[in-house]
């Protein structure tokens, strides 16, 4: 939840801010790929600001590593783990 507002609150940030700072912009590809819950996870998307578009791909990453950390049955931490620790 805290991060769903934390990400919010950037995005609106970028878009006041965008507002104010006029300049022509074409847009681009914006993309990343990384290894996540033991796969590649790879994210491209097309944006007309890079800060906000860039913003995004960091968004769906920390996401992405989010749920990993939650659903990992090979990381103790996870909750995942923990509960498969205390099934009968």
């Amino acid at each position: 939840m805290k991060f769903n507002i934390r990400f919010a609150v950037i995005i609106r940030f970028y878009l006041f801010l965008s507002l104010f700072y006029s300049t022509t912009t074409f847009g681009e590809w914006l993309s990343d790929a990384q290894d996540i819950m033991g796969t590649k996870i790879s994210v491209t998307l097309w944006h007309d600001d890079k800060i906000i578009g860039q913003a995004a791909v960091d968004a769906v990453m920390a996401d992405m590593r989010r749920i990993d950390s939650t659903l990992s049955p090979y990381k103790a931490t996870s909750l995942l783990a923990q509960l498969n620790d205390h099934a009968f």
